[in-house]
């Protein structure tokens, strides 16, 4: 535990701009401030006597400070979509930055291509300005794809992230929106998922992104997809139920599908806790958000192509949403193609599977 002089705690929590994420302790009087404003890493050496910051900070790329040195230095990550990331050694004073890793000598090889993000912005379903990261392939897109990142209490930054990257290879336009409810961009931003709940307005959110990109030409419907991991794989099932007219095919990885179900099966200490912050309740006591919410109650309306993918072990969204989706498709007569993984949680992470993974994507969106 730390305890700062009242004036800093006042000035570090109660700044609007910015969403603190961590601090941590350096050598002589000096602490590491990591925050966020507009979902952009900021980091800085705070001093606790005078309270003057030294930035943490080189051009074009992100320094996430991690543990500080004797000599002053500091070990810390750096890292953009750009490159691979990389540890080094980072001098406050001088600026000085010396790589621990050398990932990229090794990743030197010119076919190891990593698109760069963009930073995309458009306004969305209530006038909110919302923001998100922008891939565009070499050549002609063959296709506009939302890949939304989990939580909702997370953000996705200017990093490389592998499905994107992989997306974006096989020729695909990706837009990774940081809907309502994510953090880096204030408090309020990140409680606003709680004025409706999950399956609000976060999801037009993530239809207004596609939807602004459809309109700047660099996507058109018919060609449109939504993917992604946990609160991605919910918003995945929500686009193929409740925006058919725009999404014509979703892979929800490990994602919500029947939240009451969700409650009940979730095998996570905090889980229920968590979906209760959300919803403003347990399901016997906000019912009719629970059912809004689910795309369970809504797969008559799904029109497009479904890719369902799940961990058997995963203790967080239990596969029962999956086995529950395969219930209620096979009695409606919907198609849909299964892909599970037996030696997986929340998430497909082992090399091998996350291959097969990737491949059975790209022959799926082909």
């Amino acid at each position: 535990v730390l305890t700062l002089p009242d004036l800093n705690v006042r000035w570090l929590i109660d700044d609007p701009q910015r969403s603190i994420e961590s601090a941590t302790a350096g050598y002589d009087g000096a602490l590491a401030v990591v925050d966020f404003r507009d979902g952009v890493l900021h980091a800085a050496l705070l001093d606790l006597d005078s309270g003057r910051e030294m930035p943490f900070q080189t051009r074009g790329a992100s320094l996430l400070p991690l543990d500080p040195l004797p000599d002053g230095t500091w070990v810390c990550e750096l890292y953009s979509s750009r490159a691979a990331h990389d540890l080094v050694r980072f001098d406050p004073k001088s600026g000085a930055i010396v790589n621990l890793s050398r990932t990229k000598e090794h990743l030197a090889d010119p076919a190891m291509h990593f698109t760069p993000a963009k930073l995309h912005r458009w306004t969305s379903v209530d006038g909110m300005q919302v923001a998100g990261w922008l891939y565009e392939p070499q050549g002609e897109s063959r296709g506009l794809i939302a890949h939304v990142h989990g939580g909702p209490t997370w953000h996705s930054e200017d990093w490389v992230n592998s499905f994107i990257q992989f997306l974006v290879a096989a020729g695909y336009t990706v837009l990774d929106p940081n809907y309502r409810g994510s953090t880096g961009y204030g408090r309020a931003f990140r409680e606003a998922i709680k004025e409706d709940g999950w399956g609000g307005r976060e999801q037009g959110d993530i239809r207004a992104g596609l939807e602004s990109l459809v309109a700047a030409g660099k996507g058109r419907k018919g060609r449109v997809a939504v993917v992604g991991l946990s609160y991605g794989g919910y918003s995945s099932w929500c686009a193929i139920t409740k925006a058919a007219d725009l999404v014509q095919a979703a892979v929800p990885i490990c994602g919500m599908y029947q939240l009451t179900t969700d409650y009940d099966a979730t095998g996570m200490p905090h889980g229920r806790a968590y979906s209760e912050e959300m919803m403003g309740g347990r399901p016997d006591q906000q019912p009719e958000r629970y059912f809004n919410a689910s795309p369970a109650n809504f797969i008559d309306r799904i029109r497009g192509d479904l890719l369902i993918v799940h961990g058997l072990r995963d203790s967080n969204v239990s596969p029962q949403n999956t086995w529950a989706a395969k219930r209620d498709l096979d009695k409606a007569g919907i198609p849909y193609e299964l892909l599970t993984f037996d030696n997986e949680g929340h998430g497909i992470y082992r090399a091998g599977n996350r291959e097969q993974l990737f491949r059975r994507v790209a022959e799926f969106l082909e």
